[in-house]
């Protein structure tokens, strides 16, 4: 007879019976007759049931959890706390498994999922521009503003050129630019002290460049002449295309998602969009209002502003509203900017493009003429009857600093940094302004004739003695 505190485990060579919790024994099988097979057999079917019967109330409870997990993650959570009382170690244990679950299961809904969803939030802040008091230089000291300002000269050595700059973006370790050279984009890949690592071109590519977006693993270009993505390392290898069935301008691309974000910006009745959200399998969605391609010319560029993450910053065009589009899906009325006389959806016509006050109408009506921004802020330029302004919106605190583009100031204050500089792109944290050589030294000789010239005013900017040497000057604000 087995005893009490006995395990058993029927192997085809022996019957292994083991007193808990030190000794083994191993008979042979002749030696089976000297117990009494029928308990044994009774005994090992007990456990068997046993252990099948926890099993399916294990498939059950699982079952049962990853439905209601589905349904009401959060409620479960706090109803299953608020029923127990468990100690730390508990609930990080049971913190662990849930998100064991969760994940889990979420990558088997995105794996299966065959569309991308749009979810549309509304958060916004409303910018009343005529009641904003304007950011008077000659009486707040800048440093209240401007956190930090950092100068770049650009010494290519005849590796590369930088003629008209459309847009520059920057890494901790990159600077990409986006240049126009005789009416066609070239991509210059930089390092951070601005030496030559790739330059990408049209006949390259074999296409037509259009616009570029840096990440932290590829280059994503966009080539609107033959309606493809093309992907190049930061090394310069080709990674490969994407055909898009439909005319884009601007590209933002996720590398945690994979995902793009096209601006579509005409349309017609049948296809009338903005941006277009898609993957790598052309699985896509598109949201926004789209134009009629008349042959006017209106903002297109400068109502897209993306960021290294992927994200958005977009206004649909003469309207008010800017949001910010993260390429899960979620779209978020970010803020309005309230501008007196605008948004009535004035286009220019091309031959009117010499006609100064046919193109002053033009700017003074789009509610928007610029977007940039970064992690913290975002930076709306408007042309208005009074002049040209930039507004900065802190996401973090919600103040908006509005700032005109002038150099009649009284007073630059102990120390001058090109505040009044419109932005050409952005980093994690700062703005990026790009001048000339040229422009660079008719400042600072503005400054020497106007403001009453002390050496500490200009002491800390770089001396630019090349004519074909332009100027990085990278901002952090407060």
């Amino acid at each position: 007879m087995l005893q009490n505190g006995f395990n058993v485990v029927v192997t085809r060579e022996h019957l292994f019976v083991k007193f808990l919790p030190f000794k083994l024994f191993a008979f042979q099988e002749e030696h089976l007759a000297a117990f009494q097979n029928i308990v044994i057999v009774k005994l090992l079917l007990r456990l068997v049931r046993k252990v099948v019967c926890c099993l399916m109330v294990v498939k059950k409870m699982v079952v049962v959890l990853k439905i209601a997990f589905v349904h009401k993650k959060l409620e479960i959570m706090k109803n299953y706390m608020n029923l127990i009382e468990i100690n730390t170690v508990q609930s990080f244990i049971f913190l662990a498994l849930i998100s064991i679950i969760f994940s889990c299961q979420d990558d088997k809904l995105n794996k299966n999922n065959t569309e991308i969803r749009i979810e549309e939030k509304n958060t916004m802040v409303q910018l009343e521009t005529d009641s904003m008091d304007e950011f008077l230089f000659q009486e707040t000291q800048i440093s209240e503003l401007i956190k930090s300002v950092r100068y770049l000269p650009i010494k290519s050595n005849g590796a590369y050129e930088i003629n008209n700059p459309i847009k520059v973006t920057s890494s901790n370790e990159h600077i990409l630019v986006l240049d126009s050279e005789k009416e066609a984009l070239n991509v210059l890949l930089l390092d951070k002290n601005a030496n030559l690592i790739l330059k990408l071109d049209n006949e390259i590519i074999d296409g037509f460049i259009t616009d570029v977006h840096l990440s932290l693993d590829q280059i994503s270009i966009l080539d609107a002449h033959n309606n493809k993505i093309r992907k190049f390392s930061l090394s310069g290898k080709d990674m490969g295309e994407i055909d898009i069935s439909f005319e884009a301008v601007n590209i933002s691309y996720d590398p945690i998602l994979k995902r793009y974000c096209l601006h579509t910006p005409y349309g017609d009745d049948a296809d009338d969009f903005g941006v277009v959200i898609l993957d790598e399998n052309n699985l896509s969605v598109s949201w926004g209002v789209g134009q009629a391609n008349d042959g006017m010319l209106m903002p297109i560029s400068e109502r897209f502003f993306s960021l290294s993450d992927g994200n958005v910053f977009y206004s649909n065009f003469s309207e008010k509203d800017i949001f910010e589009i993260d390429l899960s899906g979620e779209i978020t009325n970010l803020l309005t900017i309230d501008v007196p006389n605008a948004g009535t959806g004035i286009k220019l016509d091309p031959s009117s493009w010499g006609d100064q006050n046919a193109l002053n109408s033009y700017l003074i009506d789009q509610p928007i003429n610029k977007i940039v921004a970064n992690n913290k802020y975002v930076v709306i330029d408007k042309f208005m009857d009074n002049g040209r302004f930039s507004f900065l919106y802190n996401r973090l605190s919600g103040e908006t600093i509005k700032i005109k583009h002038t150099m009649r100031v009284d007073n630059f204050g102990p120390r001058f940094d090109f505040f009044f500089q419109k932005f050409i792109g952005s980093s994690e944290s700062e703005f990026i302004s790009l001048l000339s050589a040229e422009k660079f030294n008719q400042i600072k000789q503005f400054v020497v004739d106007q403001a009453n010239y002390q050496d500490s005013y200009l002491i800390h900017t770089p001396t630019v003695e090349d004519s074909d040497q332009p100027v990085l000057i990278f901002y952090t604000f407060n």
